[in-house]
C-alpha cells in the first residue's frame, strides 16, 4: 500500500513497532534469573488480540499467529479508535 504524497518525505524513517503482550507475574529473583534464550510463557492462544504500537502511537490490532517457523502478529485493523 502507497503512503498519501504528503507523507512521502517520511518514507525512509524508521519507526519501532511494539506489540503489547501479557504475560505473568514473576519474582524479581526469577527476572534475575533469565538468560538468551530464557522462555516467558504469556499463554497467548492463536487468535489472540493484540495491541501494536508505532512509536509508542497504537496503529492497531494484530492477531496473535503461527507461520508454521514462528509465532508472528498478523495485523487485522489499522487505526488508533478501533
Amino acid at each position: 500500500m502507497k503512503a498519501p504524497e504528503q507523507f512521502s518525505l517520511l518514507d525512509d524513517v524508521p519507526v519501532d513497532i511494539e506489540a503489547a503482550v501479557a504475560g505473568p507475574k514473576m519474582r524479581v529473583s526469577e527476572i534475575l534469573a533469565l538468560r538468551p534464550g530464557s522462555v516467558i510463557s504469556t499463554g497467548l492462544r492463536a487468535g489472540a488480540s493484540i495491541d501494536v504500537f508505532a512509536g509508542r502511537a497504537r496503529i492497531g490490532t494484530g492477531e496473535f499467529s503461527s507461520n508454521g517457523q514462528r509465532e508472528v502478529i498478523r495485523m487485522v485493523r489499522f487505526g488508533s479508535n478501533d
